[in-house]
């Protein structure tokens, strides 16, 4: 069973609701996802949010809203989640991208 949040606006204040976890995170610019990330033990997704919004305030990224979904396998769910919307956009997230300032670890047929 996953244990996932709603969307909430992406700022500090919500970072003190996130459960120390490992899990997944989605970012959002207004209507469009822009990244799906994950964090993986040792580090827990309050770390992995709280450096997302480092990279805000450096104005690195835009997000607007995030949500979060804690899972014992956050880089499959990653790979999931990224997969069902590169079959529904046809184009991987913005930030997902090859040559973005955030990580990811996968491929998707040359992304």
């Amino acid at each position: 069973m996953s244990v996932h949040s709603l969307r909430c606006c992406f700022s500090r204040g919500t970072l003190v609701a996130v459960p120390e976890v490992q899990g997944v995170v989605l970012l959002w610019d207004q209507a469009e996802l822009v990244y799906v990330g994950c964090s993986s033990l040792p580090e827990v997704l309050p770390q992995t949010i709280g450096d997302l919004l480092v990279l805000l305030d450096r104005s690195l990224i835009r997000a607007s809203d995030f949500a979060w979904e804690a899972t014992a396998r956050p880089e499959m769910r990653q790979w999931e989640a990224i997969s069902l919307y590169v079959g529904r956009y046809g184009r991987i997230p913005r930030y997902n991208r090859k040559g973005s300032c955030l990580p990811w670890s996968g491929s998707l047929n040359g992304a």
